[in-house]
């Protein structure tokens, strides 16, 4: 059973101009990306972030929702668990993040999978969505152009074997 599913990244700043964007290969590969079928387990989370910013513990959130014309509609947001953090040397530092699911959530996950595979049998017409939001906030001085600082967020699945 097929759904039709987007992406929508959300990134918000506190205190300075920021912009969230979503990479071409990143973009390229989530088109062939099936969330009703994907291993939930393997889904982890970069957020790049430039130095100077920092995304706070409880500060990403992934949402597995489906909405049918009528306008039943299923949601689940978990926040993600923090793994790891890395730095890209360099002029320009960045800041990586990495984020991933707790194996409770991953379970709280599968149930609204199957919630919306009910919402599509009822109606072919049921569009989803998959989610990934991050909270950056400033700690400390930023680099360059403030003006504009970037924020990268990547959606890594486990590879299919």
């Amino acid at each position: 059973m097929s759904i039709r599913f987007g992406l929508i990244c959300v990134g918000g700043a506190v205190g300075l101009a920021a912009c969230a964007e979503v990479p071409l290969k990143t973009q390229v590969a989530l088109a062939r990306f099936d969330p009703m079928q994907a291993d939930l387990g393997g889904i982890s989370v970069l957020v790049e972030v430039p130095n100077g910013i920092a995304v706070q513990g409880d500060g990403a959130t992934l949402t597995l929702a489906a909405t049918q014309p009528s306008g039943a509609e299923v949601s689940e947001t978990v926040v993600l668990r923090p793994r790891a953090v890395s730095m890209d040397g360099g002029e320009d530092a960045r800041l990586r993040w990495r984020f991933d699911l707790n194996p409770a959530d991953v379970a709280r996950l599968e149930q609204t999978r199957a919630e919306i595979r009910a919402l599509k049998a009822a109606d072919p017409d049921t569009a989803g969505a998959l989610s990934v939001a991050a909270a950056p906030c400033q700690n400390g001085e930023l680099p360059g152009d403030t003006e504009l600082q970037l924020m990268d967020v990547y959606l890594q699945v486990a590879a299919e074997g």
